[in-house]
């Protein structure tokens, strides 16, 4: 079990060491809402995309896993306002969906009260 996991360590070194030298980017994947909030302080301000059920309101937007385990209050950045200057646009009602589940964009950042917010650059439906 151990040479198994040495050589699938060594295995995932050796393909990210030809993606780096070769330009290729390595696929990311999305977290979940609890993964984000308990990898806030290694994330940083690093940029990362997170995956949940999107609730948007006029007193507050928020991003969360099923049931509402975990809640992400959502904020958007000032290119995002920009790109989307309308409420409909901003939260996607403009466009129909068949589901809430979303990807989205950004980084996460503490706000005023101590709580942790998703600011999004990005935000896309799934289909």
């Amino acid at each position: 079990m151990v040479r198994s996991a040495l050589t699938r360590r060594t295995a995932t070194a050796i393909v990210c060491a030809i993606a780096a030298s070769t330009g290729a980017q390595a696929p990311k994947s999305s977290l979940t809402i609890a993964e984000a909030t308990k990898k806030a302080a290694q994330l940083g301000a690093n940029t990362v995309s997170v995956h949940g059920h999107f609730w948007c309101g006029k007193e507050g937007s928020m991003i969360y896993d099923s049931y509402y385990k975990s809640i992400l209050r959502i904020s958007f950045s000032e290119a995002y306002l920009h790109k989307h200057s309308s409420f409909r646009s901003r939260c996607g009602f403009d466009i129909e969906h068949k589901s809430n589940l979303v990807t989205m964009t950004g980084h996460l950042e503490a706000q005023q009260d101590g709580k942790l917010a998703l600011v999004t650059d990005e935000l896309t439906f799934d289909n």
